[in-house]
């Protein structure tokens, strides 16, 4: 267990010791793609599943993917569910699952990239993982979103076969609060242009031109109100609750969502500037 928090999470680990749960704390907290590479590199069997505080796996999750490791597979791709969907925020995740799902999104990418895409409870073969760059980590700002896919990437690059085992769903808990929704929302649209600009090397004027797209566009979805309609109905009608309320809830949603996105994007890339400012600062004394 890679603990980056700032909770009880090492007294809890405690109570579990005596069952060989081992807890490793970093000395400086680097975010989530650091924890996870502290974690790849200090495992010791060969196969890694990555998960999240969120993830609860079926107490069956080792037996179902094993046999896959034993036909010789480098990863295992697996469907992911929403297990508290009493509230709207949660339920809408639920939602954009259940329309990729009927579009048949999951077997496009599993065509398209071997079978090697992230999912919740994703699981890779350790000394695939390790001929990779594991997960971007070591920048002036952590990561905050997007790294899962780089990750598996780089997976594809390295000739990882993967296989999605659609027949094996994992549960996960979603944002079920205003606020809670709005943090991971927010954390998402950062994510972006810290990859754009660390990753894909873009200079800031053009990280700039695109975030005022992504806004003028988000204005006119919001402004116009009919394209917002229409895509809450698209994630309405796939779940099984009156279609009209439930559009108009989704609506509700996808505007904060958007909101969140464009902050999350506007502090991300004010915090790069800065710490580029910072720098020549540095390089000038």
């Amino acid at each position: 267990m890679v603990d980056d928090s700032t909770d009880a999470t090492p007294a809890i680990v405690a109570e579990y010791s005596d069952r060989g749960v081992k807890l490793v704390k970093p000395e400086v907290r680097r975010g989530r793609c650091e924890a996870r590479n502290i974690g790849v590199r200090a495992a010791s069997g060969d196969v890694l599943v990555i998960l999240n505080a969120d993830v609860r796996l079926p107490v069956n999750f080792l037996d179902l993917i094993a046999p896959l490791y034993e036909q010789g597979y480098d990863s295992v791709a697996v469907h992911n569910t929403v297990a508290n969907q009493e509230n709207v925020y949660a339920r809408f995740i639920e939602a954009k699952r259940n329309r990729r799902i009927a579009n048949r999104v999951y077997q496009a990418w599993a065509a398209r990239f071997n079978g090697v895409f992230w999912t919740e409870a994703f699981s890779v073969r350790k000394d695939v993982a390790m001929k990779t760059r594991l997960f971007p980590s070591g920048y002036d700002v952590p990561i905050e979103a997007g790294e899962d896919a780089r990750f598996a990437e780089d997976l594809r690059k390295v000739g990882c076969r993967g296989f999605f085992a659609e027949y094996i769903v994992v549960p996960h808990i979603a944002p079920d609060t205003l606020r809670e929704f709005w943090r991971v929302r927010k954390g998402r649209g950062a994510g972006t242009p810290q990859i754009r600009f660390f990753l894909d090397e873009w200079p800031l004027w053009k990280i700039s031109g695109w975030r005022y797209m992504k806004l003028l566009q988000r204005l006119f979805k919001m402004v116009a109100v009919a394209p917002l309609l229409l895509e809450a109905f698209q994630y309405a009608r796939h779940m099984h609750r009156p279609l009209i309320p439930e559009t108009l809830r989704y609506a509700w949603v996808i505007a904060v969502e958007e909101m969140a996105k464009t902050l999350g994007e506007y502090e991300s890339h004010r915090r790069i500037r800065h710490g580029m400012a910072h720098r020549r600062r540095e390089a000038a004394a």
